[in-house]
């Protein structure tokens, strides 16, 4: 498949092509099921863990926008959004159950944009490395995030989940996105 440029053609195959569509839908879908998830979460009174999915949804928003842009003028191709992938989006945080499971769909989501974003590496490096570049710093985020995500749910889990906890945990976390985490950076946080 080739897509004009103002200065030349670029010639990227269907796999590609495909694996970027697939790239930015999954980005996409985490971006809205973050935000939803911040107001969730402000719903049963832990802003922390809201501030923490604003600071998910802005990043994802933020690296569509990058990605879109260098995909445009390297390669001449704008993404397909498949919006039926968005009504997964919906989920909500009615109770403790649910705050518990969300911990689970959180981590799945990471997963899927690591394994997209891999299989971006592997068909990109021939063909553009600014885009190469930026999957492999992709990946190497998201699996740092994978890893807080995980070690956060790990400490609640070792407090049983304890609705006092919880709530503790909320407030370190909102104080660390307030006035410690810089736009950008990686998450540092510790609530070990």
């Amino acid at each position: 498949m080739e897509y004009s440029t103002h200065a030349s053609t670029v010639r990227i195959n269907d796999a590609l092509a495909s694996n970027l569509n697939k790239l930015i839908n999954a980005m996409t879908k985490a971006e809205f099921w973050h935000k939803r998830l911040a107001n969730q979460c402000r719903l049963q009174d832990l802003r922390g863990w809201g501030r923490w999915h604003d600071v998910e949804s802005d990043c994802a928003s933020d690296t569509i926008l990058c990605l879109e842009k260098i995909f445009a003028d390297k390669l001449g191709f704008v993404p397909t959004l498949d919006f039926a992938s968005l009504s997964q989006t919906q989920e909500t945080l009615a109770n403790a159950d649910s705050f518990k499971m969300h911990f689970g769909v959180w981590e799945m989501l990471k997963q899927e944009l690591i394994d997209v974003t891999n299989t971006v590496i592997t068909t990109v490096a021939q063909v553009d490395m600014q885009i190469y570049k930026k999957a492999c710093c992709m990946a190497e985020r998201l699996q740092d995030d994978k890893t807080r995500v995980r070690m956060c749910k790990a400490r609640l889990e070792k407090a049983e989940w304890g609705k006092h906890d919880t709530m503790i945990c909320s407030m370190l976390i909102h104080k660390y996105f307030e006035h410690e985490h810089k736009s950008g950076d990686c998450y540092n946080i510790n609530l070990g």
